[in-house]
Formats: C-alpha cells, structure tokens, sequence
C-alpha cells in the first residue's frame, strides 16, 4: 500500500516501510519512529511526527434503548492535531489503547503536548 500524507509533509516510501514495519500497533492505527500511520480499508495515511503538536483522548458516550433495557455505550478516539491547526481522529475500541498510543507519542515526538484543555483548543485550533 502507498501510503498518503494528512499533512504537506511527503516522506520517501522506503523510509515509511520500515517505518511501518517496526511499528507498535492497536487496532488500526501504528505508531512508528517518525510517523503515526492511520490504516483504512483502502489507504494507509500518515501524520509525521515533526509535524504533531498536541495530542489527546476523546470519549463520546451514547445511551441508548433495546429489548433488555437501556445501554451506555463509549467510543474512544485519539485526536491528532498538527501545527497547521488539522486533526486527525481515530476511534479505538479501548481507552487502554488511546492511553498507550498517546504515552508512546509523549516519548516518540519532542515538545508534544499531552491531554485535552480549553486553553490548547485556543492555541492549536485556529
């Protein structure tokens, strides 16, 4: 697969290969040494890690009626934001692994800001 860019930053494919090979993985999303790489049924994206700037976890929660009584249900999604104000969202089926991913992007990209509040929102989302 050839994968895209999310952002204008294009890196050469043998290096995104071996990127994406020794990835960590959850689910559908990959966590390399220079990227995060988002797998889709028919593309691979990538968002380069010279190019993240803030990180964190979302979680939506919808309560719904069936036949046995009423159900809560939570979606878990890793938000992704680059310098030029763009995010890039990725539902998980577990909170462990938002966490996890989200604990390896602290280590993997310098100067990363980690975690969700109203004053990144004003800084990052233009």
């Amino acid at each position: 697969m050839n994968p895209k860019t999310f952002t204008g930053t294009v890196l050469d494919p043998k290096v995104l290969e071996q990127d994406m090979a020794q990835a960590d993985t959850f689910y559908r999303i990959a966590v390399g040494r220079q990227c995060i790489y988002y797998t889709g049924v028919f593309k691979v994206t990538y968002v380069p890690f010279s190019e993240i700037v803030w990180a964190y976890m979302r979680q939506e929660d919808c309560s719904t009626r069936m036949c046995c009584g009423r159900v809560d249900i939570a979606s878990f999604f890793l938000m992704v934001t680059t310098k030029e104000g763009r995010q890039k969202k990725a539902n998980l089926e577990r909170a462990e692994d938002v966490k996890a991913i989200l604990e390896l992007l602290r280590q993997r990209v310098s100067g990363i800001e980690i975690g969700y509040s109203k004053e990144r929102v004003e800084k990052y989302l233009k």
